[in-house]
């Protein structure tokens, strides 16, 4: 539901599944930035990456659960969060966030169900992070 999300809308994985879209394990994301397509290759299944490929990790959507993290070469969630930009997605109306999303270099961002317009301004933060992040820790990944 990331793939959704980022084209403009958050689906719930049961709103997904009833308007027949498929699980992509990997997406390719091309946006314009700067005269220039930078493509961006979105993975559901980070464990089966290649090594190699995590150098070129700039973002994970966590969930809440430290368990999300396991097979990753980091020693731990607060070591992801200091090699790429954190996010993590919540209703505005639940009741908790996950504890974890408070102690870990996460950006906590709220959705709110009755203002789904709302949801191209969070891209465009996303994309914010990231571009930062990118110009300042990985430079090398847009000068391509």
């Amino acid at each position: 539901n990331v793939s959704s999300f980022l084209d403009g809308k958050f689906m719930t994985t049961a709103e997904a599944k009833q308007a027949g879209a498929k699980r992509q394990t990997k997406r390719i994301y091309t946006r314009k930035k700067g005269g220039k397509e930078i493509k961006y290759q979105i993975v559901d299944a980070p464990t089966k990456m290649p090594t190699e490929d995590w150098q070129r990790v700039v973002a994970v959507f966590a969930f809440g659960p430290s368990w999300q993290f396991k097979g990753w070469p980091f020693s731990g969630p607060v070591d992801i969060f200091q090699h790429m930009v954190g996010v993590h997605m919540h209703w505005s109306d639940a009741l908790k966030i996950d504890p974890n999303m408070l102690e870990w270099n996460v950006k906590v961002m709220p959705l709110h169900r009755r203002r789904r317009h709302q949801d191209a301004s969070l891209v465009r933060d996303i994309w914010n992070d990231i571009d930062q992040f990118v110009a300042m820790h990985k430079p090398r990944l847009t000068n391509g």
